[in-house]
């Protein structure tokens, strides 16, 4: 295996959130308006990078520039976690 630099593992992230934004569009969940196994792994993905205090906040704010893949956290928390 190649060791890869950050910026190569960044570009790389980048792509895989424009793929991701893409395919989810604006659906609520990525084939659509049922959620998947696949939507459950991007979330739990998603959650963890946005909610943790890390020492390098590049994931995150590379989550940010994506309004759809934040709404798609912020929907799923809100209809399968919150009491």
């Amino acid at each position: 295996m190649v060791e890869k630099s950050t910026e190569e593992v960044l570009e790389q992230y980048e792509k895989a959130l424009r793929a991701l934004s893409s395919q989810l569009g604006s659906k609520p969940y990525l084939f659509g308006n049922q959620p998947t196994e696949a939507d459950a792994l991007l979330f739990g993905h998603l959650f963890t990078i946005i909610t943790m205090s890390l020492p390098c906040m590049d994931l995150k704010n590379a989550i940010l520039n994506y309004t759809n893949l934040q709404d798609f956290v912020t929907r799923v928390e809100t209809e399968y976690f919150k009491i």
